[in-house]
């Protein structure tokens, strides 16, 4: 029996499977296999971070959502050329948090969170795929994509509205940092077939460090990453954490 075959007659794996949908970014043809009830209270945790944008969680995700202090995901606006500035809390672009609220609405339907009938006591069955808005421009797609990818900072390119032929430069010969966290993990009971899988890449510009020492510091990146992934596969249930 191939290891794939075995992996999906795996209860764990199978349950896990359970709740990965696909969606699909039309303007740009982006697709993404996300856990729908880690990604929706990943948007609780990017929403809370406003004022009071967590009470669009209203299928009981708000009230799962943590976000500690090295979880918080900082807003960076690109301008074109080399400028950029941290967007702070209680100012992040309505469109941003329009299309979060959009596409947490999509996820609430859930195995969990799903209306039942009482004569039909088995919850329905999750879609498989979930289409985001037409026509959002690169202001909205880019750091829509930082939240679905669990990214630690989301640029957010400064272009005019509906704008996506034009192809501006940003961070041009700006020195940034960039972090990538990476899977490491064997084939069979050999160390020798040891392989590491990238599970995600970004940067930050390095001065925005010293303007926001407390979220963009690398020492408070890296923290965060940490404590995000562990929880990520503390809460699917990654038999190996200890």
């Amino acid at each position: 029996m191939s290891s794939a075959n075995r992996q999906r007659q795996d209860e764990w794996t199978a349950k896990i499977a359970e709740d990965v949908i696909h969606v699909f970014e039309p303007t740009s043809e982006q697709s993404f296999l996300v856990n729908l009830r880690l990604l929706r209270n990943r948007i609780a945790n990017v929403l809370g971070q406003g004022s009071s944008k967590a009470s669009v969680m209203n299928g009981g995700a708000a009230e799962h959502a943590k976000a500690g202090p090295f979880t918080l995901l900082a807003f960076v606006r690109l301008f074109p050329g080399s400028s950029s500035e941290i967007i702070y809390d209680d100012q992040i672009p309505l469109e941003i948090t329009q299309s979060l609220e959009s596409l947490c609405s999509k996820l609430n339907f859930s195995l969990q969170d799903a209306p039942q009938e009482e004569e039909n006591p088995t919850p329905p069955i999750p879609p498989l795929s979930i289409l985001l808005e037409q026509n959002l421009h690169l202001g909205v797609i880019v750091p829509l994509a930082a939240v679905i990818l669990d990214y630690s900072v989301a640029y957010v390119p400064e272009v005019g509205s509906g704008s996506t032929a034009s192809s501006p430069v940003f961070l041009a010969n700006v020195p940034v940092n960039t972090y990538e966290a990476t899977l490491s993990f064997t084939e069979g009971n050999s160390e020798a077939t040891m392989k590491v899988l990238s599970v995600l890449k970004f940067s930050c510009p390095r001065r925005l460090e010293e303007v926001c020492p407390e979220r963009l510091s690398q020492e408070s990146i890296v923290k965060g990453l940490e404590s995000l992934l562990r929880s990520r596969l503390e809460e699917i249930g990654d038999r190996r954490i200890t």
